[in-house]
């Protein structure tokens, strides 16, 4: 997929950069609810994580972010449009917010 690119922000952020240019109308509904064009500067678009996200240690390390990082919690993440790219920045944790049970719980 060419039309994004990731960037390390620190040790713990990244930001993940989306080119409107090259996504199809389909994508940016999917992704806006609504195609680019149809967006104001009043509508406030944020990404959604539904659920907790696991980045694997590899994709971590190759990013340069700290593998202790390795978790997007869920929430609400705003979207800022620059020109002809939409940016996410996105805060990573060191933990899950889902509790992990074992036999000894």
């Amino acid at each position: 997929m060419e039309n994004y690119g990731i960037l390390k922000l620190s040790s713990n952020s990244l930001a993940i950069q989306l080119q409107m240019d090259k996504l199809s109308e389909q994508e940016q509904r999917s992704f806006f609810g609504k195609k680019y064009s149809e967006i104001s500067k009043e509508d406030k678009i944020e990404f959604i994580q539904e659920e907790d996200f696991f980045f694997e240690p590899d994709l971590l390390l190759t990013l340069g972010i700290d593998t202790r990082y390795s978790w997007l919690k869920k929430g609400k993440y705003p979207l800022c449009f620059l020109e002809n790219i939409v940016v996410v920045i996105l805060e990573l944790s060191s933990k899950s917010t889902y509790r992990v049970f074992s036999a000894e719980s």
